[in-house]
């Protein structure tokens, strides 16, 4: 696999530019939702915690909480959360709404559109 002719295999810097969010989701059982932004934060470089912030509150997330005890909802609502933060420049995304209720739905719709416009107004800029 390649990424703007650039091999993704054994390739931190290119893998910094490249998240996944998938339909099953790889966390530490033992990680808090913290303890995995954290990990996520030393990964990715780029990580925003400004918006990790604004979108938590948003999620209603207690960062206290072991991820294993979540409900696949609010697994999902992380690794969104999460992959939205890690700041990439390619985000590829499976299943992305399974799991999630009406509401959910809509907001995490309306939270990529706004993650999207604001990577449009950066290149702008």
């Amino acid at each position: 696999i390649t990424i703007n002719d650039e091999k993704v295999f054994e390739n931190e810097k290119v893998k910094q530019r490249v998240l996944s969010i998938s339909d099953d989701w790889f966390y530490y059982s033992t990680f808090t939702i913290r303890e995995m932004a954290k990990f996520y934060k030393a990964v990715y470089p780029a990580f925003n915690v400004h918006r990790y912030e604004s979108i938590k509150k948003i999620f209603n997330i207690d960062e206290r909480r072991q991820i294993r005890k979540l409900s696949k909802g609010m697994k999902k609502q992380l690794s969104i959360l999460i992959g939205i933060c890690a700041n990439t420049e390619y985000l590829f995304c499976d299943e992305t709404f399974d799991g999630l209720d009406p509401v959910m739905r809509q907001a995490i719709k309306a939270i990529f559109i706004l993650s999207f416009l604001s990577t449009i107004k950066t290149a702008i800029y």
